[in-house]
């Protein structure tokens, strides 16, 4: 978890030092946000621990002011006693961002269920129900850098774990 830590303070730092972007209409009905997100995270089931490492393309429509409905894509590699699983999750994904009086700063919160896909010799199939939040920093108009934070439970095959991990992404706001 240390590398994710200082992958996010490092990228935090850098969205301080490229200067201050201008936050008035990214979260406007009609635009568009796409974001891609790495992540980290550490699983517990049954008394077994666990690694992830998760890349995440996703893609949002504003419907109305604030409230983003869209899609996720996910690529998981999941390592845990000397063995190791590959997963595709995807399926629709919903994004809240609050308002503040910040130009720059956008906090937002996000539920989503994936159809997942798992692989490790055999293959399976099972549900994702995912809670996410951040907070996006605008490096420029139309540019954010964000850390985020989700909490994921997964059932297949009978079984069902929870992953917490944390992330840091990009997001592009097209309007």
């Amino acid at each position: 978890m240390k590398i994710a830590t200082r992958g996010m303070i490092f990228c935090l730092a850098l969205a301080l030092l490229l200067g201050i972007g201008t936050a008035s209409a990214q979260t406007d009905k009609g635009n568009i946000v796409f974001m891609g997100t790495a992540a980290f995270g550490t699983t517990s089931s049954d008394g077994n621990s666990q690694t992830d490492v998760e890349l995440s393309p996703r893609g949002y429509f504003f419907m109305m002011d604030q409230v983003a409905i869209g899609g996720r894509l996910s690529f998981r590699s999941t390592s845990y006693s000397g063995s190791s699983t590959s997963s595709v999750l995807f399926g629709p994904d919903a994004l809240y961002f609050f308002k503040l009086d910040s130009k720059e700063l956008l906090p937002f919160a996000g539920l989503g269920l994936f159809l997942s896909s798992y692989s490790n010799g055999e293959s399976t199939t099972g549900f994702t129900f995912s809670l996410h939040g951040g907070l996006s920093y605008l490096l420029r108009e139309h540019l954010s850098v964000f850390p985020e934070a989700h909490l994921d439970i997964e059932s297949r095959d009978g079984n069902t774990s929870t992953t917490f991990g944390i992330g840091v992404g990009l997001a592009g706001f097209l309007y």
